[in-house]
C-alpha cells in the first residue's frame, strides 16, 4: 500500500499573513505587562535588557525597576535596578527619571537617608535637570517630616513653589511649608 503523499505548505502571500510573527525579547516583556503579570514582565524586562541594544535596552531596564515599584511594591529591587541603570546609563535617555525613582524605591522602602543622598546627588549633578521641582519637593519632605527639620526643609520648598507656584506640586510644598510654620512660628 502507498501512503498518499502529503501536501506540502506553499509559502503564499495568504500563509505570510497568518503566519504568527514572533516577538522580540522587548514585546515579550511589554506583553507580559499589559496582560498584568507584573513579575513575569520584570523578569522579561530584565532579561530583555541583556541581549538587546541602545535605546531599547535602557528601556528595558528603567521599565523593570519602575515595574518593580509601581506594581510589585518591591522597594528594594526598584532601587537596585535604577541604581543599575545610572551606573551603566550615566547620560542615558532615563538617567534623570531612574534618580528620582530611585530615591521614591528608598522612601517607600523607609530608607531616607539613602533617599536623600539619591535627591541631592541628582541636584548637584543636574542643576537644570527636568525633575529639579520634584527632587526639591521630595527633599523638603524628606526633611520636614523624617528628620523634623523645617530650616533644612524650607529652601527646597521655596524652590518647588517659586518654579510653579500654581501647580500641583507647589500646593504640595506650600501645606508643608505652612506645617513648618506652624511647627516653628
Amino acid at each position: 500500500i502507498e501512503k498518499p503523499e502529503q501536501a506540502e505548505e506553499v509559502d503564499t502571500p495568504r500563509t505570510k499573513v497568518t503566519a504568527k510573527k514572533k516577538l522580540s525579547a522587548y514585546e515579550q516583556a511589554i506583553a507580559l505587562r499589559t496582560e498584568g503579570k507584573y513579575e513575569e514582565a520584570v523578569a522579561a524586562f530584565v532579561e530583555a535588557s541583556k541581549i538587546t541594544t541602545g535605546l531599547e535596552r535602557e528601556r528595558c531596564l528603567y521599565q523593570a525597576a519602575s515595574l518593580s515599584l509601581s506594581k510589585l511594591n518591591n522597594s528594594q529591587k526598584a532601587a537596585l535596578l535604577s541604581q543599575s541603570y545610572t551606573a551603566q546609563y550615566p547620560k542615558g535617555f532615563y538617567t534623570q527619571d531612574a534618580y528620582i525613582l530611585q530615591a521614591r524605591a528608598h522612601m517607600k522602602g523607609k530608607e531616607f537617608e539613602k533617599a536623600r543622598a539619591v535627591l541631592m546627588n541628582y541636584i548637584d549633578s543636574y542643576p537644570h535637570g527636568s525633575q529639579q521641582e520634584l527632587a526639591h519637593l521630595l527633599l523638603g519632605k524628606i526633611f520636614a517630616t523624617t528628620y523634623s527639620n523645617c530650616k533644612a526643609a524650607v529652601p527646597h520648598l521655596e524652590f518647588v513653589v517659586a518654579d510653579k507656584p500654581t501647580g500641583a506640586r507647589a500646593k504640595q510644598a506650600q501645606k508643608i511649608l505652612d506645617y513648618c510654620k506652624k511647627k516653628n512660628p
